[in-house]
């Protein structure tokens, strides 16, 4: 095998980034992806979270008419419990492309700009629904960077900040469409958006038996033992955390053997298992 760059950082446990699962035509102020583009895959989340989703693909799946519709969903939670993957892979299941905001590109130091943005963005929603056979999705992840609670005004950069908040509380109270938002965040979010959101739901962290079914579902399972299985099942850790694990664990075997030692030592290096007790006298 090859040794690449990518795999010497892993070796390091330096951070990574994410190799993305779908193609994104960058439009400068969002993202276009192609439902084509998105890797189908299978989600397992806990009971409540899962039947929010079962209902959502129904709903969707159901309404023949999405255009003259508002149907707007906030999922907030912890980070890697797998709310933008919710929003892709229902997207998938409805052959609906989705437009996904460029936060970084949306902000502006200038006056009167970031809500200009904003409108532009909504246009094009609006545009791309009128021309495409298929629905879309507008996608707004990080949504706290958008939705933060209002400030009272003493400089002109408050009144700024405000603004923009009430160009898209307006945007989104005329909103026909789908429009998906996940934070992290949650308390953050001003109470006048909760308010423009038809389903609110928290993507919790997996509960023991979910995890027990992601990890028996995982690349991992098929290269540990039982007695390490039950204790990865035993400690906390989100969807994202198990994905990198077994990043590192298909790249790190071109090199060395992954057996059990080697791949607890992954978990332990993420701060995913209790650290071993030292023996030894104090």
């Amino acid at each position: 095998g090859i040794i690449s760059r990518r795999l010497i950082r892993l070796v390091k446990n330096d951070n990574i980034p994410l190799i993305q699962f779908s193609v994104k035509n960058n439009k400068g102020l969002y993202f276009e992806i192609n439902h084509n583009n998105i890797k189908p895959c299978t989600l397992y989340y806990n009971q409540s979270e899962q039947d929010l989703y079962n209902n959502i693909s129904k709903l969707l799946a159901s309404n023949t008419n999405l255009t003259d519709s508002n149907i707007s969903i906030l999922l907030y939670g912890k980070s890697g419990t797998g709310k933008t993957e919710f929003a892709f892979q229902i997207a998938k299941e409805i052959q609906a492309d989705v437009l996904q905001l460029n936060l970084s590109e949306i902000h502006s130091k200038w006056i009167g700009d970031t809500e200009k943005n904003i409108r532009s963005v909504f246009e094009a929603y609006r545009k791309k629904q009128h021309e495409s056979n298929r629905p879309t999705i507008l996608l707004i992840n990080e949504a706290d960077g958008l939705m933060n609670r209002r400030v009272n005004i003493t400089m002109s950069n408050d009144a700024h900040h405000n603004q923009s908040q009430t160009e898209l509380l307006e945007l989104l109270e005329d909103f026909k469409g789908i429009v998906i938002a996940t934070t992290n965040l949650y308390q953050n979010i001003d109470e006048a958006f909760h308010r423009r959101f038809l389903f609110k739901h928290e993507i919790s962290a997996p509960e023991r038996g979910t995890r027990e079914l992601i990890l028996n579902n995982s690349n991992v399972a098929k290269s540990i033992s039982e007695k390490l299985s039950q204790k990865i099942i035993d400690s906390e850790w989100s969807p994202a955390q198990l994905k990198n694990i077994e990043r590192k664990v298909k790249q790190l075997e071109v090199i060395q053997k992954m057996d059990d030692g080697a791949i607890e030592n992954l978990f332990l290096q993420d701060g995913l298992l209790p650290p071993k007790r030292k023996l030894g006298f104090i």
